[in-house]
């Protein structure tokens, strides 16, 4: 009967330390700033623990030998505090070591049958026999933990504060993730995320961004448009060769890069094209190269025999709400008269993507990759697996907000031809005058040929699909920039 009463008692205290230590930890995920001090967790158990004294004060236990000992209640108490924080503080291990053995009150004679070192790194425990019930007392004790609330939802995202960067942390956040954003600007104040300035290029800048998380998205990058070869090389290849080199001293598990599915795009018919096939050997920009260097060395930095795994996403036409580049330069073109006319005949089908689906196809690699780590060091195209018409997307927004949908139509070859030598013109007075045509073959062959891709690697690998569809997502945009549209 005692011994039924012994255990209905201590299991009711397991359960309220695990409510309670629910309930702390709950609290800790909402204040970031402190949800990892280990120190102030393990010194709540120990408070904690102390409830369960008054429970076993009148306890009194025969021993198999025969001889009565009454147990200290503290030093039950503390041998069940101290092993509930192994399973529930965040973090790599946990360390708890008593400076006295008084600290804890160990009976007597329990003091001077056991000794504890003060070089000793493993736990050191008495077995106290009460009749079949062994019940460590532990002095000493180092041991991983298993979180309550994961270190796999924890990430960083870098670039969180560009376009599909602020749409990836609202994301994350509605899945329950603890996320920091790491960006060389402030883009936006949310008091969910720790935020963290500097410059990629820079480790001491990086690391206390990656310390403590288990992935991080990196989708940082100098806009298409900008042209400057230095700054693509700067950012994209050095600045990715530093985020592979912190992750992996921060001890990051997943690395998830933002790639682009033009890294196989010469400027040709591309349709249906799949991960399988090569990197271009001749870009259609400085961007791209340099985009693909990047895919490469991260994709090559996959090791699972090292716990580090990488994945790369590539969309094509990134497009939605907020969109900094795509809507805005469009309309602006709209508005100086450049939009009168189509190259070829209008037909050819491009991938565009919106940017919830960039998003959703970035999570789900992060997860699977947990599950199923040969997907490490892979590419995954992410679309909206609904190839549509350039020129029949480009119509949609600009009748949407009011302007005109081009409607004069220009025979490729010419329209190649007339970039060609405008670029050959820029090339001769370059010494004199610097020029950035904005009519480039570059352009040409993306508004004039066929490039769309399959998605059935990351269906098939991951269940990718599209959790908005062209019509949703082009009603959405448009509505969004409805401050653009050409009053009447």
């Amino acid at each position: 009967m005692e011994t039924a009463f012994f255990f209905l008692m201590f299991s009711i205290q397991a359960i309220s330390y695990q409510m309670a230590a629910f309930f702390f930890f709950l609290s800790l995920e909402k204040h970031p700033g402190i949800r990892n001090t280990k120190v102030s967790q393990v010194c709540f158990f120990l408070r904690l623990s102390s409830f369960g004294y008054r429970w076993f004060n009148f306890l009194s236990l025969n021993t198999k030998h025969g001889s009565c000992h009454q147990i200290q209640p503290k030093a039950i108490s503390v041998s069940f505090a101290v092993f509930l924080p192994s399973l529930l503080i965040p973090g790599e291990k946990v360390t708890l070591v008593m400076e006295h053995q008084n600290d804890i009150n160990l009976p007597t004679w329990l003091r001077k049958s056991y000794r504890q070192t003060s070089v000793s790194a493993i736990a050191m425990a008495h077995d106290m026999e009460v009749w079949t019930l062994q019940l460590p007392v532990l002095t000493t004790l180092v041991f991983p933990t298993i979180p309550l609330f994961p270190q796999a939802k924890k990430c960083t995202v870098i670039g969180g504060s560009g376009f599909l960067g602020q749409h990836m942390v609202e994301q994350l956040l509605a899945r329950g993730y603890a996320v920091n954003v790491f960006d060389i600007r402030q883009g936006f104040d949310n008091p969910q995320v720790q935020f963290f300035l500097g410059d990629l290029c820079s480790r001491q800048d990086l690391y206390p961004a990656l310390k403590g998380v288990n992935t991080v998205f990196h989708c940082a990058s100098p806009p298409p448009s900008s042209n400057n070869k230095e700054l693509f090389y700067r950012v994209n290849y050095s600045g990715t060769k530093n985020v592979i080199e912190t992750c992996k001293e921060a001890g990051v598990q997943k690395l998830i890069l933002t790639s682009t599915a033009s890294v196989i795009f010469e400027g040709v018919d591309i349709k249906n094209g799949t991960e399988d096939l090569p990197y271009a050997m001749k870009p259609i920009d400085y961007y791209t190269e340099t985009k693909i260097l990047q895919e490469r060395a991260v994709l090559g930095a996959n090791d699972p025999e090292k716990n580090f795994l990488t994945a790369a996403i590539r969309p094509h036409g990134i497009f939605g709400p907020r969109d900094p580049q795509l809507v805005p330069i469009l309309i602006e073109a709209a508005r100086n008269g450049k939009m009168k006319f189509v190259i070829g005949n209008g037909k050819n089908l491009v991938d565009f993507t919106f940017v919830d689906n960039v998003v959703h196809g970035h999570i789900l690699a992060s997860e699977q990759l947990s599950r199923d780590t040969t997907l490490g060091g892979k590419a995954f195209h992410i679309t909206n697996d609904e190839p549509i018409p350039f020129w029949t997307f480009l119509s949609r927004i600009l009748t949407g907000l009011n302007y005109e949908a081009p409607k004069y139509y220009i025979p490729y070859w010419v329209a190649y031809f007339l970039a060609l030598l405008l670029s050959l013109l820029v090339m001769v007075v370059s010494p004199v005058i610097q020029l950035q045509p904005t009519f480039t073959p570059m352009r040409v062959a993306l508004a004039g040929t066929f490039h769309y891709y399959s998605c059935e690697r990351a269906k098939k690998a991951m269940g990718y699909q599209p959790l908005v569809t062209m019509d949703d997502a082009l009603e959405r945009t448009v509505q969004s920039f409805r401050h653009l549209q050409r009053v009447k």
